[in-house]
């Protein structure tokens, strides 16, 4: 192992053992030294080599057993999605202006919808008056009824 990982790597242990109070958390160590990290694993190391640095470094989780490499890739991924969710959401703040929010459509309970059981009075077009069935066509017709009627009122 390089020394110069392996010095910060040691640093990183005293981080977590030097707290005010006691042992910091170790998520907030990594998000302290996340570049480690990140520069560790571009230059090729696995998890399990980074967990075996930190435990020849003297690093232990706080009931005293050794970070394993899946505890430490789930603390470094967390991380990772935080900052990423932070700069996300600055950078939609910066941006509200051009934000439009899309609201989902509605629906209707079924407990809501008229039953097909129930009597209805019989017209000239099967509907009881005043009642639509919402489509496009019978709306068109019943306006262009409408319109028929206020032209002929005007002809007289």
């Amino acid at each position: 192992m390089d020394s110069k990982i392996h010095k910060r790597l040691v640093t990183f242990v005293t981080q977590m053992q030097e707290g005010p109070l006691g042992r910091i958390p170790l998520d907030r160590v990594i998000k302290a030294n996340l570049e480690l990290f990140l520069t560790m694993r571009e230059s090729g190391a696995t998890w399990a080599q980074i967990a075996n640095g930190l435990t020849s470094a003297g690093a232990r989780r706080s009931d005293g057993r050794f970070i394993s490499a899946d505890h430490l890739r789930s603390a470094v991924s967390r991380q990772l999605r935080q900052g990423l969710e932070l700069t996300s959401n600055n950078e939609d703040s910066s941006s509200n202006q051009n934000r439009v929010e899309l609201t989902p459509p509605t629906s209707v309970s079924k407990s809501r919808q008229p039953s097909q059981s129930s009597p209805q009075a019989n017209t000239k077009n099967g509907q009881a008056e005043g009642e639509s069935t919402g489509s496009k066509n019978d709306d068109t017709a019943s306006i262009q009824k409408k319109l028929d009627r206020i032209r002929k009122f005007r002809n007289l």
